[in-house]
């Protein structure tokens, strides 16, 4: 039975592998694993960085506070009846006037007005209901449009780590996908996808702030630029391979919703 390749690289081994290749001494291990984790977080923000998912309670005053690790959000989203997430209108004309405190909705009461019913309603798109002599508003008219799309909107405070949601929202709970932060440590590890493109990174890094003392030493480190560039676009290739599933979904998806004849 032929040996496992795990998925993931350790950064300390990437270091050991540059240095092996490079023909550098161990004594230089500390400053090459500092550029490699360097490199960790500008892949990983750029590239393969795994996206968290949790929920948020919503607080009194209609905030939800940001986990420690964020960095930057993906999506604010709420569940609906599969399960499924229903993104929230990410809205950034709504104020973020105190919203770290208790009362802040107290404090803005005298300058908003509430949404009515019409707007949040459920709506039936398949048995509509047209209007009649009887009625004074109509339920579903032909070219009012789909009301809202989500059930709140909110806005990102990044300044104050906290995430503001409308003054009409009814959720109790918010899910939030996210970007998070990672902490230096010699463990941590990068799918193996880029384990070529690391070590160009440091080839790259270890030549950049180099005295450009000759001709041949500039070439040097646009060659060792480009070939990081080359090795990273190539690692994003393999990290996320075209399937052919995806490609059929996608279709069927689309012609699903297109206009039939």
């Amino acid at each position: 039975m032929a040996a496992p390749i795990n998925s993931y690289t350790k950064l300390r081994d990437i270091v050991y592998l540059f240095m092996e290749q490079s023909k550098k001494t161990d004594a230089e291990f500390i400053r090459y694993w500092r550029l490699c984790f360097r490199g960790f977080i500008q892949m990983g923000l750029n590239a393969f960085w795994q996206i968290k998912e949790i929920v948020i309670p919503v607080q009194p005053n209609q905030t939800a506070y940001l986990p420690n690790d964020y960095i930057q959000w993906i999506r604010v989203a709420n569940f609906n009846s599969n399960g499924e997430l229903q993104i929230l209108n990410v809205n950034n004309q709504l104020s973020t006037f105190g919203d770290l405190s208790d009362d802040r909705m107290s404090k803005i009461a005298s300058q908003i007005g509430t949404i009515g019913d019409i707007l949040t309603d459920g709506f039936d798109f398949i048995n509509y209901q047209n209007c009649d002599s009887n009625t004074p508003f109509c339920d579903g008219l032909y070219g009012t449009g789909s009301r809202l799309l989500t059930a709140s909107s909110c806005k990102i405070d990044d300044a104050n780590r906290v995430i503001v949601l409308d003054a009409n929202n009814t959720l109790n709970e918010v899910a939030l996908q996210y970007v998070s932060s990672p902490e230096q440590d010699e463990d941590y590890q990068i799918p193996i996808q880029f384990q070529e493109a690391m070590i160009a990174w440091l080839n790259w890094q270890d030549k950049m702030y180099l005295p450009a003392t000759s001709k041949g030493s500039a070439i040097d480190k646009q060659i060792a630029a480009q070939n990081f560039k080359s090795q990273l676009l190539l690692a994003k290739k393999m990290f996320k391979p075209v399937r052919i599933g995806e490609l059929e979904l996608m279709f069927r998806e689309a012609e699903r919703f297109c206009i039939k004849g």
